[in-house]
C-alpha cells in the first residue's frame, strides 16, 4: 500500500486537495457567503443575476453599470439561469465552476513544465513526476487556492494565460489559421480583465520579431493578432465609452488617484514578493506580513541561485530545446506586461489591498520555476519527496477553518442583518461597501462609485447625492457613515438618527422632523 502511495505520491495528494477544496460547496448558506468569496465578488454576482433575469448589466436600482469584468460575469450568469435566480444555490454552482478552473490551471501548468524540461538531463526523466510536481505545488499554495475561488475573474484569467502559454509553447501559431484562433483567445483575455490589453499589445508587436520571416509576413501576423483581438473585445470598449464616457470601468475610476508615495511602493513590493513566492502565506496582519515577506525574499534569492546553477550545468541543452525557448519567450512577454501593470497600478490606484490580485499572473511564472527547482532537488535527494506531504497542510487547514465558520462574511452577518431587521423593503439604503448588501437587498445604492457612475460625479459632495436620491437609510462602517454625514450622532434632533450597530457597521436613518 505504501509502495503504491509512493509511486503515485503527487497524484494522490492532488486528488486529496481537489476533493477537500470541492467540499466547500456543501457548506450552509451563511458559511457559503464567506471566504473564499470576497466582498467585491458580490458586485459581479449581482450583475450576473440581473443579466440572467433579463435586466441587463444592472445592479440594484442604479441603472446600467460597468463596474465588473464581463467574461466571468457572463459565465456566472449561467448559474442563475439554471436556478431561476436563486441567490444561494447559484453561489454553489459558481464555486464549482471556479474549482474546475482551479484544477485545469494546475494540470495545464504541470504540462507546460513537463514539455519545457523533459529532455534536460539534470531533471527526473519521468514525465508523470515532472507534470505532477508542478501541479501539486500550484494546487497546494494557499494564496493560489484563495485567489482561484474568490468569486472574481482572477482564476479564469490565470487559466487563459496558461492556455495561451501552452499553445505558444506547442508552436500552435505557426500557421495563419491557428494564429486567428489564438487571437480570438487574446480577445477573450481582454474581456476577462481589461488591463490585459497591455499584454495583447506586446504580443501583437512581438510578431515583428520573428527573425526568419519577411516583413510582409510579419505585418500580416501583426494585423491578424491586433485586429482580431480588438474586434472580439470591441463591444466592451464601446459599451464603456458610450454609456459611461470612459474606457475604464467605474470600478477602476472609483479607485483611481495618481500619486507617488511610500505606502503604495511598499505595498506593491509586498504584493510582488507574494506572487513571486506563493508558497509562503501567513495572513494579512502587520507582524505576519513583515515576517512572511522576509521569508519570501530569502526564498526568492535562494531560488535564483538554484535556477542559475541548473541553467549553468545544462546551458547547451536549454539553448537547443525549442520547447524551452518558446516557453521563455512567452515568460518574457508576461514579465514585461506585468512590469507595465505594476507601475500603472502603483502610481494610479490607491486601493493597495488589491495589488496582489492585480499582479496574480506572476504566480504562473513563479510556480513554473518552483516546480523546476523541486524536480531538480528531489531527483538529487529522493528522500525530500516524502517531506512534500507538508504541502497538504495549508489548504486542508484553511478548508477546515472555513467549515468551522472562522472567516464568515461580516457584510452578511452584520451589515445585511441590520438592514434586514430595520429597513422597510421599499426604501433605499446607501452604502459604500455594497457588494453583499446589494446582492441580498435590491434597493441598495452604491456610494463609493465602483458600480455607480453618479456617485463618482458627486464624490466631492456625496451628501448632496444622498439628498437628491432621497436616501433615508445609510449602513456601513461606522467611521464611513460619520465621515459622510460629518456628525458623531451625539446631539438631539440631528438630521440623522442612530438606529443600531452590529460589529463594525452602523445603521442610521434620516430624521424627518
Amino acid at each position: 500500500m505504501l509502495q503504491k502511495y509512493s509511486r503515485y505520491f503527487y497524484i494522490v495528494n492532488i486528488i486529496f486537495l481537489a476533493v477537500v477544496s470541492l467540499s466547500l460547496i456543501f457548506r450552509d448558506d451563511y458559511l457559503l457567503t464567506g471566504r473564499p468569496f470576497t466582498e467585491d465578488a458580490y458586485y459581479s454576482f449581482t450583475v450576473a443575476r440581473n443579466l440572467a433575469l433579463g435586466n441587463g448589466f444592472t445592479v440594484g436600482n442604479e441603472g446600467k453599470t460597468n463596474g465588473f469584468q464581463p467574461l466571468f460575469t457572463l459565465i456566472a450568469s449561467v448559474a442563475y439561469l439554471f436556478t431561476n435566480g436563486d441567490k444561494f444555490f447559484s453561489l454553489r454552482i459558481i464555486l464549482f465552476i471556479q474549482w474546475i478552473i482551479y484544477i485545469l490551471t494546475a494540470v495545464l501548468l504541470g504540462i507546460i513544465t513537463k514539455n519545457s524540461i523533459k529532455n534536460i538531463t539534470i531533471f527526473n526523466d519521468t514525465d508523470v513526476n515532472i507534470l505532477s510536481i508542478t501541479s501539486y505545488i500550484y494546487i497546494s499554495c494557499i494564496s493560489v487556492f484563495l485567489i482561484h475561488l474568490n468569486g472574481l475573474e482572477t482564476g479564469l484569467l490565470l487559466l487563459l494565460y496558461t492556455l495561451l502559454w501552452y499553445l505558444y509553447q506547442k508552436d500552435f501559431i505557426n500557421n495563419i489559421k491557428n494564429l486567428f484562433i489564438y487571437s480570438l483567445l487574446l480577445g477573450l483575455l481582454v474581456l476577462t480583465r481589461i488591463d490585459t490589453v497591455f499584454f495583447v499589445i506586446l504580443f501583437s508587436l512581438s510578431q515583428f520579431f520573428k527573425s526568419k520571416a519577411l516583413f510582409k509576413e510579419k505585418f500580416i501576423r501583426f494585423s491578424i493578432v491586433s485586429a482580431t483581438s480588438f474586434l472580439v473585445s470591441l463591444p466592451w470598449w464601446l459599451y464603456n465609452y458610450i454609456c459611461f464616457g470612459s474606457f475604464i470601468p467605474t470600478s477602476g475610476l472609483a479607485q483611481q488617484s495618481w500619486s507617488i508615495n511610500y505606502v503604495r511602493v511598499r505595498e506593491a513590493y509586498i504584493a510582488l514578493s507574494q506572487n513571486l513566492m506563493p508558497l509562503v502565506y501567513m495572513g494579512t496582519a502587520t507582524l505576519e506580513g513583515v515576517m512572511s515577506n522576509i521569508i519570501r525574499i530569502c526564498l526568492i534569492i535562494l531560488s535564483f541561485f538554484i535556477l542559475f546553477r541548473i541553467w549553468k550545468i545544462n546551458r547547451k541543452e536549454f539553448a537547443d530545446n525549442n520547447n524551452w525557448q518558446r516557453t521563455i519567450q512567452f515568460v518574457k512577454l508576461i514579465l514585461i506586461s506585468m512590469l507595465i501593470l505594476i507601475l500603472y497600478y502603483t502610481f494610479s490606484f490607491y486601493a493597495t489591498w488589491f495589488y496582489f490580485r492585480y499582479f496574480a499572473p506572476l504566480i504562473l511564472i513563479s510556480v513554473f520555476f518552483i516546480g523546476m527547482i523541486f524536480n531538480y532537488l528531489i531527483f538529487k535527494k529522493p528522500k525530500l519527496k516524502i517531506m512534500m506531504v507538508i504541502f497538504l497542510i495549508p489548504v486542508s487547514v484553511s478548508v477546515y477553518l472555513l467549515w468551522q465558520g472562522k472567516y464568515p462574511n461580516e457584510y452578511y452577518i452584520h451589515q445585511f442583518a441590520l438592514v434586514n431587521d430595520y429597513v422597510p423593503r421599499n426604501e433605499y439604503v446607501g452604502a459604500f461597501q455594497s457588494g453583499t448588501l446589494g446582492y441580498l437587498y435590491d434597493n441598495t445604492i452604491n456610494l463609493d462609485g465602483k458600480m455607480n457612475i453618479d456617485a463618482i460625479k458627486y464624490k466631492n459632495n456625496l451628501i448632496e447625492y444622498v439628498e437628491r436620491k432621497n436616501i433615508k437609510w445609510l449602513c456601513d462602517w461606522k467611521w464611513k457613515i460619520e465621515d459622510l454625514i460629518n456628525k458623531k450622532l451625539d446631539k438631539e434632533n440631528d438630521k440623522w438618527i442612530r438606529i443600531d450597530e452590529k460589529g463594525k457597521f452602523l445603521l442610521v436613518k434620516k430624521n424627518e422632523f
